[in-house]
C-alpha cells in the first residue's frame, strides 16, 4: 500500500513540474567543457544562419545612413568616404576629413569609433539574425566578417599628419590609436617612378 501511495505521489509531483515548467522561457543554457560547466545566457544575431539564404546585405544603404548621421548636426563639418567590400578587396575603408582641426586629436578616434559602430547597427537592423550588435571592446557582427581600414585628419593636416590611420582585421576588434607620425612632402621626392 505504501508503494502504492508513494509511486502516486511522485506521479503527481513529476505532472506538476511538467507543467509549470511549459510556462518558463529557457534563460540559460549549460555547456560542459571538459570538467567544467559554464552557464551561458543565449546570445541573440550574431552570424548565425540566416532566414532567407536570397538576402544580401545592402553595403551601399548602410554607408549612406552613417554618412547621413556623421554630417548632421552632433559632428563638426567633415568630408567621408566609405568604400564598401568587394570581392577583390574584402574591407571597409573609411576616410574622414575634418574641415576644422579639433581640440584634441582623440576627437577623431570617438568619430571613427562612432563611424564603425553605426556601420554595425545599419547592417544589424538588415540582418539580425546574421550580425552581433557591438558592445564594449567589440565593434559587432559585420566586424567579425570583414576587415577595415580608417584614417583620420583635418584638412589642415592632410600633407603632414594622420592621426588614425589603422587597419583592424576581421575578428581581431583591436582598440583604436593615434598615430604619432608625421610625415614630409619631402619624403616623397626621393621616391624614384
Amino acid at each position: 500500500m505504501s508503494k502504492k501511495i508513494f509511486f502516486t505521489i511522485t506521479c503527481l509531483l513529476a505532472t506538476l513540474s511538467f507543467f509549470t515548467g511549459c510556462d518558463k522561457e529557457e534563460k540559460t543554457k549549460t555547456v560542459v567543457n571538459s570538467d567544467v560547466a559554464i552557464t551561458e545566457e543565449p546570445q541573440k544575431g550574431g552570424n548565425g544562419i540566416v532566414n532567407d539564404p536570397n538576402k544580401q546585405l545592402d553595403f551601399r544603404k548602410c554607408a549612406d545612413n552613417v554618412k547621413q548621421i556623421l554630417l548632421g548636426d552632433d559632428y563638426p563639418p567633415m568630408d567621408i568616404s566609405i568604400e564598401l567590400p568587394t570581392e577583390e578587396n574584402n574591407f571597409f575603408n573609411v576616410i574622414l576629413i575634418s574641415e576644422e582641426r579639433p581640440e584634441t586629436e582623440e576627437h577623431f578616434l570617438w568619430w571613427i569609433n562612432d563611424c564603425i559602430v553605426m556601420l554595425n547597427e545599419e547592417a544589424v537592423k538588415q540582418m539580425p539574425d546574421k550580425y552581433a550588435p557591438a558592445g564594449e571592446n567589440y565593434y559587432g557582427g559585420l566586424f567579425d566578417e570583414y576587415d577595415i581600414m580608417v584614417t583620420a585628419t583635418c584638412n589642415d593636416d592632410i600633407m603632414s599628419k594622420w592621426p588614425v590611420d589603422q587597419m583592424i582585421s576581421a575578428g581581431s576588434h583591436d582598440p583604436l590609436v593615434l598615430n604619432e607620425s608625421e610625415f614630409s612632402i619631402d619624403d616623397f621626392n626621393d621616391i624614384e617612378l
